[in-house]
Formats: C-alpha cells, structure tokens, sequence
C-alpha cells in the first residue's frame, strides 16, 4: 500500500499539488491489457487518515476543482494524459469517474459515489493498431462488477491512447489536484491523503483480479 499524503505546498515549481508513482511497463500499439487499480479515497475530513482537505462537490477532471487518482501518462505528460481517473457530480453525490483520449473532458463512465472505503477499478485496455489511429477500445470494472460506459454499452470504442508520433504511455497512480482550488478559491487548502494498492497488470482479467479477492488493509 502507498500512501500520496500531499500537502497544497508539495508542488513542482509553480505547478499543482501532485505526488505521482510509474509503473515501469510500457503499453505499446496493439497491446491488450487489464489494469487493476486498488484505491481508498477520502472523501470527508473524518474519513480514517483523510488530511484535513475534503473532495469539492463539483470536482473533476479539468478546472479549479480538478482531481486525478490515476493516469495513463504519455512520455513528457504531453500532450493530455490518454485516460484519467477522476471524480465528477452526480445525482447530488461526488462519485468515480474516468474521461479519456480523444473525448477530452467527456466523462465516459460515471461510477458509484465515493464513500471513504477500498474500492478496485479494473480497466480492459485494447490499444490502436498504430499512434494517432482511434481504433482503440475500453471496458471498465467496478469491484468485480462489469460497468456501463456513457454510449449505454459495456464496451467503449473509437478511441486513441496513443496520439501521432509516440509510441508508449504507462501508468501513474497519483494525487494530483488544481493548484488554484486553495491559492484562488480557498478550498482543497491543507493535506489531502489518498491510498493506492499495488496495481496489477495482465492479459487477462483473471490475471489481475485477485486484487478484488485480497484487498488491501488499512488506513
């Protein structure tokens, strides 16, 4: 278990408040992968070792309220990372959410709420057959349970996680929320902790899955 405990100062140069851990394995044209991402995120302040920050109603993937808990990064962190897992409103309640590639700021899966307990997110990955093409697909997962994704099916196609001209991305498991929140707007000020299982990368869902079958303990 990781924890990103990370204070509205922990910040590269005049960036936001971030901390971020690779995994050191490149995914690359073509592959078929499944990622699982095992997180306990806080969403109160009374949360076990929640920090003194609270999630802000309206938080997402882009603006003063953004706040990423993982990413699939491109060499550089550019362009945009390829998918994000985020938050979003919805329903009244600050819930899981994943936007991606070429739908750039369009939630493509919105989850249950965020309830300060371990929840694990597996992520079936099939990569374009070439950088810039947007023949690439997603399923998502949802502690073990399959999701249904924004177009009303189980499958999302038509998009890129490799944009022209590069050839890997990997992910980063993250705390990373908008440096004007607290500096401009006065919320998220203070230290906000969030906790990563270790994350698991396969071929198949059953090769990933026993982070839904032994989660990890703790705060």
């Amino acid at each position: 278990m990781q924890a990103f405990s990370i204070p509205d100062s922990d910040r590269i140069g005049n960036g936001s408040p971030r901390g971020d851990s690779f995994a050191n394995y490149p995914f690359a044209s073509g592959m078929d992968r499944y990622i699982s991402i095992p997180m306990y995120t806080p969403a109160s302040r009374d949360a076990p070792g929640a920090g003194n920050v609270v999630l802000p109603s309206n938080c997402g993937s882009s603006g003063p309220t953004f706040f990423l808990f993982s990413q699939l990064e491109w060499p550089g962190e550019e362009p945009s990372p390829a998918l994000r897992v985020t938050c979003t409103n919805s329903g009244g309640a600050v819930r899981w959410a994943i936007d991606c590639c070429n739908k750039a700021g369009e939630v493509i899966w919105t989850g249950p709420p965020i309830d300060n307990a371990w929840h694990d997110l597996i992520l079936h990955l099939h990569f374009e057959s070439g950088s810039g093409r947007s023949n690439g697909w997603l399923q998502v997962w949802h502690d073990g349970v399959l999701q249904t994704l924004r177009n009303g099916q189980t499958t999302m196609g038509e998009l890129h996680f490799l944009p022209a001209g590069y050839n890997y991305t990997a992910l980063a498991l993250d705390s990373y929320r908008s440096n004007v929140g607290c500096s401009v707007y006065r919320f998220m000020c203070g230290t906000y902790t969030l906790y990563h299982g270790a994350a698991a990368i396969g071929p198949t869902y059953a090769s990933v899955a026993r982070t839904i079958s032994d989660p990890p303990h703790g705060p």
